[in-house]
């Protein structure tokens, strides 16, 4: 893929996931992983409500973990 084709995003799931902490910052439980591709594959997860995002990687498992993994009010 040419660097100047325009990068794409489509959700790998959108809504409630069970296992998921809910937002840092809305504390809702609707969000969605993206899967992007901008001269490699990434991942990343977003708030559907107030559009927060975790640090994009390059596979789903290790951004779910990443969402996981971030503080949520001292656990």
């Amino acid at each position: 893929m040419s660097e100047y084709e325009r990068e794409q995003q489509v959700e790998v799931f959108w809504g409630k996931h069970p296992d998921a902490k809910p937002c840092p910052f809305c504390g809702s439980d609707v969000i969605a992983m993206k899967h992007g591709y901008n001269r490699r594959d990434y991942f990343f997860i977003k708030c559907e409500v107030c559009g927060a995002s975790s640090k994009a990687a390059n596979d789903p498992e290790a951004t779910f973990a990443r969402w996981q993994m971030r503080k949520q009010g001292g656990d």
